[in-house]
């Protein structure tokens, strides 16, 4: 019989916290699609990073599992973004999606001498640079754009994502 790599406690509380921080972003995003759902705007950037979010957790789970570990499913309760326009709720997401950057620099550099996590973090962390700096290209496009302004809001919107 094949032996199974199991994983060092360390990593385990990594990957279950990670699962968290997924599922509570997960969460977020999907919030923040219907947020925009009912104010007109069709932005599918949320919805794709719902999905991405719902994915790395499945993945997170899925490797803890094939390690012989039992992952810590979260008690995730609903968010609800604190926006009070487009700008500010896109503002809130770059916040969000920042911390959890940090969260996975963190997390590398608590791995330690664990290098299958170190390095299965990684590409974590590229993935979420990537989010980081889509947000920080929108904010900066979106710079000085009254919330108000409705009709400039959506043609920036609709030129960012196209």
């Amino acid at each position: 019989m094949a032996k199974i790599y199991s994983l060092k406690p360390e990593s385990v509380k990594i990957y279950n916290d990670l699962i968290a921080a997924y599922r509570g972003e997960e969460q977020f995003y999907k919030a923040a699609s219907i947020w925009c759902d009912n104010e007109g705007y069709k932005i599918p950037f949320f919805v794709d990073l719902m999905h991405y979010m719902h994915h790395r957790a499945h993945r997170i789970e899925r490797k803890l599992t094939d390690t012989g570990t039992l992952p810590v499913l979260p008690d995730i309760k609903a968010i609800q973004p604190k926006a009070a326009g487009l700008i500010s709720l896109i503002n809130e997401g770059y916040e969000r999606a920042y911390k959890l950057c940090e969260m996975l620099n963190d997390d590398v550099k608590m791995a330690g001498d664990d290098v299958k996590t170190v390095n299965h973090l990684c590409k974590y962390v590229a993935k979420q640079e990537d989010i980081v700096n889509k947000f920080a290209e929108m904010l900066k496009r979106l710079k000085g754009v009254d919330e108000s302004n409705r009709g400039m809001l959506m043609m920036l919107i609709k030129k960012i994502f196209s």
